[in-house]
């Protein structure tokens, strides 16, 4: 959590050495700085959607895990990355939903990976 001087208040997760920004708060400059508010304001912001289900809507911006684990935000557009990030349950609604799911995520990932290599077919042999 980062508080400035100026009422602003972010809060953030730090993952891979990174620190994502969550959610944030900003003090009204005619307004006392109250700083159990901010933060609880912050707080709210960052876990308001969480809880929400993903709905598949034309052009609404979604978020979902990629294969490294980074967090991405796309277009739902019903094409084949939609269709398999829905498969996995990969996608969200907002980033912190999708770094809540990270792990679980990749697990998929890293499954749906071993089970294509364990049925893809082999090379063919001279003659076949």
């Amino acid at each position: 959590m980062k508080i400035k001087a100026n009422g602003l208040i972010k809060v953030g997760a730090q993952r891979d050495g990174r620190i994502k920004i969550l959610g944030k708060a900003k003090c009204h400059p005619n307004d006392a700085f109250i700083l159990e508010t901010g933060v609880r304001l912050a707080v709210h912001r960052m876990v308001q959607d969480a809880d929400k289900p993903f709905e598949q809507t034309a052009g609404y911006v979604y978020y979902f895990v990629d294969y490294d684990g980074s967090i991405m935000g796309k277009p739902w557009d019903d094409d084949v990355i939609d269709s398999c990030n829905q498969a996995l349950d990969n996608c969200f609604n907002s980033t912190f939903t999708a770094w809540l799911h990270i792990t679980s995520v990749k697990r998929g990932i890293r499954h749906l990976a071993d089970a294509l290599r364990l049925t893809l077919p082999g090379p063919k042999k001279d003659g076949d």
